[in-house]
């Protein structure tokens, strides 16, 4: 696309870095260009309109919106579609989840049953109450 900043050259704009007819120039770093001048690191202190005239532009970083980490890699290159994690190893987490979840509740109070059968000593109503929930 032509630079909109009415610059000579074609502008890529892409996040936190700035192009020179479709090369990228990483900010604080020289750079060469199509008629092979060098051009300093200090160019990003250019004025916007020496930028403009040598056809440079600049977007600031772009900032994509939050997403779970548990479901998603994150976001694809073009910024418009989240990447999702297969769902076989989701599903096997989950599983692991609610397992970890159960083991956990239930060492609270699982010694009552093993007084139960040893003693016969009965376990009181609120716990059977809980565990049958």
């Amino acid at each position: 696309m032509d630079n909109p900043e009415g610059g000579n050259g074609k502008s890529l704009l892409l996040i936190g870095i700035d192009f020179y007819k479709d090369m990228i120039q990483m900010d604080g770093k020289a750079w060469k260009d199509n008629d092979n001048t060098q051009h300093p690191r200090q160019w990003v202190r250019w004025s916007a309109d020496r930028k403009s005239a040598m056809g440079v532009s600049w977007e600031d970083d772009t900032v994509l919106g939050a997403f779970d980490d548990f479901y998603y890699y994150g976001w694809n290159s073009d910024g418009d579609a989240l990447l999702p994690k297969p769902l076989a190893g989701l599903k096997v987490s989950k599983v692991n989840e609610a397992k970890q979840t159960s083991a956990s509740m239930l060492s609270q109070t699982d010694w009552y049953v093993t007084r139960k059968s040893e003693a016969n000593t009965a376990i009181p109503s609120g716990i059977t109450e809980t565990h049958h929930r």
